[in-house]
């Protein structure tokens, strides 16, 4: 299941003051209950050539976001050939941010990889990030914030939109609380 975290424990311990022994980890692309982590398709965008990852990582919220420099960190988790990334504000407003061009480069061993170069297309809401060896490994941006939402777009090596991308491309800035009723469809479960 992975890596006990964040601490060990020895049977004694376990068996005297300090419960059960964790069997979980919150390292690995995955979590406990087998959903992807962000990470996960970082990874995807990396090994899976089969199809097209494209994973925003941010929190587009005003709440939840991390500032760096009065912007919020974009990561785009991506094996496309060109992204770009826009930007659309509560009053339907679209700003293209930047551009992202990927790079194949192949190693002494065979294997491929790719790096970015991004441009930037609006220095306005948008500013780079520095990236270079493992960093230019997916695009990064910091961008302003405004209530709406985030989203890219792929593109393969034709200029042709990739529309079946795997993650999520759009990261909306969430709405008022909402309210949620749960309820149970029988009272015991067949221990089978």
């Amino acid at each position: 299941i992975g890596e006990p975290t964040p601490w060990w424990r020895t049977t004694a311990e376990v068996f005297t003051t300090l419960g059960a022994a964790p069997n979980s980890s919150y390292f690995g692309a995955v979590d406990t209950a087998g959903f992807p982590k962000d990470k996960y398709y970082f990874y995807r965008g990396q090994w899976n050539d089969r199809d097209t990852t494209l994973h925003l990582v941010t929190a587009w919220d005003s709440d939840n976001q991390y500032l760096s420099s009065g912007r919020t960190p974009i990561w785009i988790y991506t094996n496309a050939p060109k992204v770009e990334l826009y930007r659309r504000d509560k009053n339907n407003n679209t700003v293209k941010l930047a551009t992202s061009t990927r790079k194949e480069t192949a190693t002494a061993a065979g294997h491929s990889y790719g790096t970015y170069t991004t441009t930037i297309n609006n220095g306005t809401y948008c500013q780079k990030i520095s990236t270079s060896g493992a960093t230019a490994l997916s695009p990064r941006v910091n961008v302003t914030y405004t209530d709406g939402s985030i989203y890219a777009i792929a593109y393969d090596e034709s200029g042709n939109v990739i529309e079946n991308t795997i993650g999520n491309s759009r990261v909306n800035t969430p709405g008022a609380a909402a309210k949620i009723d749960v309820y149970a469809n029988k009272n015991e479960i067949a221990a089978d």
